[in-house]
């Protein structure tokens, strides 16, 4: 995991924006569905049957459908699954709407003004600097915060099932 961490911080870091919006959310995209896998009693049958064989088929393939099923499944707190969309819209908006090449758009700022969970770097970095950052830079620390707790969650794999009582 470590190679993808390094050549993905660097996009993230020296790419455009558009690109770094993209490849920092594509991130979040590839370990949310492993975090909430770690989670979830081990099934390799069901897991293709809800996400395909290639994470692109099954009913479960959509990046917004993971986030709240990783919700539902107490994985993710409510503020964080806020947090996990406004890091999609922007993605999307990016990805979809031409006119959008930056962090500076009013309307990424209004976004990225919004974050709830992931501000504790945010708030860090402008009190060191005496500046707020950037919207790119509060991107930027977003996914670094996630990814974090997302590869935490990996490593705490799934709690013990509940097993029913003798009948």
């Amino acid at each position: 995991m470590f190679e993808v961490d390094k050549s993905i911080i660097d996009e993230i870091e020296n790419g455009s924006d558009r690109a770094c919006a993209i490849a920092g959310h594509a991130y979040i995209e590839s370990l949310l569905p492993k975090a909430l896998r770690a989670h979830l009693i081990e099934s390799e049958e069901d897991w293709k049957i809800l996400f395909g064989s290639d994470r692109r088929q099954g009913p479960v393939s959509s990046h917004g459908i993971v986030i709240r099923l990783a919700y539902l499944t107490g994985l993710i707190s409510t503020p964080l699954k806020a947090d996990l969309l406004r890091l999609k819209n922007i993605r999307n908006m990016f990805a979809h709407k031409a006119d959008i090449n930056s962090f500076e758009h009013a309307d990424i700022v209004r976004i990225t003004s919004k974050f709830e969970v992931l501000t504790i770097g945010i708030r860090t970095e402008a009190l060191a600097t005496q500046r707020a950052p950037s919207s790119r830079r509060k991107f930027e620390i977003a996914i670094g915060e996630v990814s974090q707790l997302l590869k935490s969650r990996l490593r705490c794999g799934m709690p013990a099932p509940i097993l029913a009582p003798p009948t």
